[in-house]
């Protein structure tokens, strides 16, 4: 956990540990603060300790006003997020295939 803020935004760690299962719905990990304002005070601090351990957050990611090529960006979006909240660590990208 010590890297985790340096692979995932604070945002999206602080919706995860509201509720793992809504991110992933066959997560194994249980849903462990309650959804009272203790459990919300809790997930807060949890979530700037880790981003903390970081060292830096990630820099806000910026949609671009006017996309050129949808399609195109879409597609980077979904390659940033892959490596950055973590499913390259667990996933790799396919290899290209022999013509």
């Amino acid at each position: 956990l010590t890297d985790v803020a340096k692979r995932a935004y604070a945002n999206w760690i602080y919706a995860w540990l509201a509720d793992p299962a809504k991110l992933r719905p066959n997560t194994a990990m249980p849903k462990s603060f309650t959804g009272d304002d203790t459990g919300t005070a809790e997930r807060y601090a949890v979530t700037q300790y880790l981003v903390s351990l970081a060292g830096k957050q990630l820099d806000a990611y910026k949609l671009p006003t006017v996309p050129p090529n949808p399609l195109k960006q879409s597609m980077d979006r979904g390659r940033t997020l892959f490596h950055v909240t973590g499913c390259a660590a667990c996933h790799t990208e396919p290899a290209a295939k022999k013509k």
